[in-house]
């Protein structure tokens, strides 16, 4: 497994409840998150996080994230790199869409909740001069900014058969929506099974779960009041600390080991 690879697992592990700033036509909150990202001791990238909420929808949110990460070094030169947007409506996955390039390809991935049927997921190469009119159509919906994503217009035009089908009851949790699940579903005293469903790759997670207790912690020039967890597999070990506010939770610090990588995902800035 590339470096890049191993690395989109601990990254998405970061998804969590993150905002930005736009002006729009009606009041929202909003909250922007910035991540610092180490592998081996070795900066490699940054992270961003955006989650917005509209006053006159409150029970619905649009997080919008972007990851840049470089592991050149000397002749060696791998890039990583992804936009994407997740819709949720009162807190259940509705919508996503994954723009994402490495050294071999450019891919999207999309979703969407069929109501009764489960979640239809798909996967496409991504070609400039191959794409027909929708794959392009629904590539300039992911790179959109702002509170119009446009997400929904541009699945609806993807009629085939999905790629894979997920039922909501084959998982606990969305990487999008991890943090906030930690922090409202993990009983403190026991350890519990965890199956997480990974957006990026389209795949069902496990991993065990121990709660680590509360302590305060330094970032982005603030002190957090923040609660840890131990998520661990077969393949990866993490600690994250994830703190609250009004508009749900995000992580302060994540750290562990990935297919033998240590890493750390560090927060940077913490634009409300």
């Amino acid at each position: 497994m590339s470096v890049s690879m191993s690395i989109r697992v601990l990254v998405l592990l970061a998804l969590s409840s993150m905002f930005v700033a736009n002006v729009a036509l009606a009041a929202h909150q909003s909250r922007t998150v910035i991540y610092q990202i180490e592998v081996e001791g070795d900066v490699v990238g940054s992270y961003q996080l955006t989650r917005m909420v509209n006053d006159l929808q409150p029970t619905a949110m649009t997080i919008q994230e972007q990851v840049n990460l470089d592991f050149s070094f000397l002749w060696f030169n791998e890039q990583y790199q992804r936009n994407g947007k997740v819709m949720l409506e009162g807190g259940k996955l509705k919508h996503f869409a994954y723009k994402v390039s490495d050294e071999e390809a450019q891919y999207l991935i999309f979703g969407s909740d069929k109501l009764e049927q489960g979640l239809h997921i798909n996967a496409v190469e991504h070609k400039a001069e191959q794409n027909p009119t929708r794959v392009k159509q629904l590539a300039k919906s992911i790179d959109r900014k702002g509170a119009d994503s446009g997400i929904p217009l541009a699945l609806s035009a993807f009629s085939d058969a999905p790629d894979a089908i997920v039922q909501q009851i084959d998982f606990d949790t969305d990487s999008a929506s991890l943090a906030d699940h930690l922090v409202t579903s993990i009983d403190h005293k026991n350890t519990h099974t965890l199956k997480v469903l990974d957006l990026d790759e389209f795949d069902i997670i496990s991993y065990q779960v121990k709660y680590l207790g509360e302590k305060p912690l330094s970032a982005a020039k603030r002190v957090y009041v923040s609660h840890g967890f131990e998520l661990a597999n077969n393949t990866s070990n993490t600690e994250i600390w994830v703190s609250k506010d009004k508009l749900g939770a995000f992580i302060v610090e994540q750290s562990g080991v990935n297919d033998g990588d240590s890493f750390k995902v560090n927060m940077q800035q913490y634009l409300f």
